[in-house]
């Protein structure tokens, strides 16, 4: 009832984790979180296989950025923090939220397709190579 009777300010951008939770429930919310740890251990897995300090920082930076957003974005949903304008990663409406977020990801492959060092028969997440 939040988000349809327009009680949450703006349930597209800012909110729109707790209009996850109220379309889809428990569920749909701890997929939503899921995702973010696979994201996040998939990051770890490559940075085990970066083989340049500068690719370690390109992929703890983007972490770091990621982590913060989805922490902010959350615990403001949840009303652990306060309200600020930061949007939830690849999932709220906003343009510059999600060409940054892309973009970061980006950085990423790029370290992972570049900056890896990998042998024969070695296999890199889910490489097509």
């Amino acid at each position: 009832t939040q988000s349809r009777l327009q009680f949450l300010p703006e349930f597209r951008t800012d909110f729109i984790f707790a209009f996850i939770a109220e379309e889809l429930g428990f569920l749909g919310s701890g997929i939503v979180i899921l995702l973010y740890v696979i994201l996040f251990f998939l990051c770890i897995r490559l940075l085990g296989w970066t083989q340049d300090r500068f690719g370690e920082l390109i992929i703890v930076g983007v972490m770091g950025m990621l982590l913060f957003q989805i922490t902010v974005n959350i615990g403001m949903n949840t009303g652990i923090l306060p309200v600020t304008g930061i949007t939830l990663p690849f999932l709220s409406y906003g343009g510059s939220s999600i060409v940054t977020s892309l973009i970061s990801m980006g950085l990423i492959s790029s370290v992972a397709r570049f900056g890896t060092k990998r042998g024969k028969g070695d296999d890199l997440m889910f490489s097509l190579n």
